[in-house]
């Protein structure tokens, strides 16, 4: 016998809301699991295909513009009356050769307290470019054309007239027509610039002692030379040398060299020279050489002067007095440079010795060597310097502060 259980309506209806009940949650549950995988796929893929263009800033600098400067002209009509050769026998070159560059062993010198404005470290051996040419960062820290910090030569003072010791303007102080830093020819002759050439026309009547312009601002740092070849330049590469340059500008200013030389051969000498402004070599309380552009001296119209083959100019290479000396007896040598309105600047030093044969330049002149006081290269003519002859035995004037 079988025993059956026979379901009740209720009992049926109740099991079919539980199936019911089941299935909307088996669908409920599917359709938040694809929500969940939808949601899952867009944030892996949606990303990559989403590209943000970067922001790109860049900086263009100003282009600043390139001043032109124009040539000085001559303040002193110049009357040629060139001196004859010392020699006239045939034109010889006593070598060929350019003498070897010779880094002396440096004895540092601090020449004064020097903490706001540091070591130089513009270019290398000697006052024009002794074999190193740079520009900035390089070198035996030095102040570009216009010295060095250490080693042999004349040790160099920086004056400037516009400024007091005290920082207060002078007499001779910026005019506002000046402000731009452009030379300007209608002011050459304004009466601040005949004030620059009076104060050193008195200075230079006073044998040029050391208290010359000590009323006026004084670098901290001082450079030594051993020779003087400067091709033309902006002036205000001066102030920049002795990094002053952010308290006073290249204009009426005024550098003084000091020192003793040694000539290594007896005999009769004088130094040729010429500077865009001012060049004065002073010994024995005695000029030597009126060699500027700009003279401050009354007697400058009756300097002798011959041209020589220049790059960019003809302006003459000034000849000085003949002096006597004996090999191995020191000389005080004192060497005042300057730039009077601003400009540009140019400078060069030669030595001739009486007696010697000198080979001529394209221009039939004869050439001279450097004044130097320690070996150096052949320094570049850039413009406004005249062609060389080579170093000598007797042109190498060793040289001491």
């Amino acid at each position: 016998m079988s025993l059956h259980v026979q379901s009740t309506p209720e009992a049926e209806a109740h099991l079919q809301s539980d199936l019911r009940k089941s299935k909307i949650a088996s669908l409920i549950v599917a359709l938040l699991s694809l929500l969940l995988l939808g949601i899952s796929l867009a944030l892996i893929l949606v990303p990559p295909l989403i590209k943000e263009t970067p922001v790109l800033i860049t900086y263009v600098p100003p282009v600043r513009e390139i001043q032109k400067f124009e040539e000085k002209p001559k303040i002193h009509p110049l009357h040629s009356s060139p001196s004859a050769p010392s020699a006239v026998s045939s034109p010889v070159i006593a070598a060929h050769a350019m003498s070897a560059l010779a880094i002396p062993v440096p004895e540092r010198d601090f020449g004064g307290p020097t903490p706001d404005f540091g070591a130089f470290d513009c270019l290398g051996n000697d006052w024009a470019h002794g074999g190193i040419e740079s520009t900035g960062g390089e070198g035996l820290g030095s102040g570009g054309m216009f010295g060095h910090l250490v080693g042999p030569g004349l040790i160099g003072t920086y004056y400037d007239l516009k400024v007091t010791r005290d920082g207060q303007p002078s007499e001779m102080a910026l005019q506002d027509f000046e402000e731009d830093d452009l030379f300007r020819r209608d002011y050459m002759e304004h009466q601040v610039n005949q004030t620059y050439s009076d104060t050193l026309r008195e200075a230079i009547s006073q044998k040029l002692p050391k208290s010359s312009f000590e009323r006026y601002f004084r670098a901290p740092s001082h450079l030594r030379i051993t020779q003087l070849s400067i091709h033309q330049i902006l002036a205000d590469e001066a102030p920049k040398a002795f990094r002053v340059e952010e308290k006073v500008r290249g204009r009426r200013w005024v550098i003084i060299y000091r020192g003793t030389v040694t000539p290594p051969v007896s005999g009769r000498y004088r130094f040729v020279g010429f500077a865009d402004d001012e060049l004065i070599v002073m010994a024995r309380s005695q000029v030597l050489l009126d060699g500027g552009l700009q003279s401050p001296l009354p007697d400058a119209s009756e300097r002798t002067f011959y041209h020589q083959e220049h790059l960019g100019g003809t302006w003459p290479s000034y000849e000085g007095t003949w002096f006597d000396v004996t090999a191995g007896e020191e000389l005080d040598l004192t060497i005042l440079t300057g730039e009077r309105p601003g400009g540009n600047f140019s400078c060069y030093l030669l030595i001739e010795k009486d007696g010697e044969d000198y080979a001529p330049d394209e221009s039939g002149a004869r050439k001279l060597p450097l004044f130097k006081m320690a070996p150096s290269s052949a320094p570049p003519r850039g413009v406004a310097l005249p062609d060389l002859a080579p170093d000598t035995s007797w042109s190498i004037w060793p040289g001491r502060e």
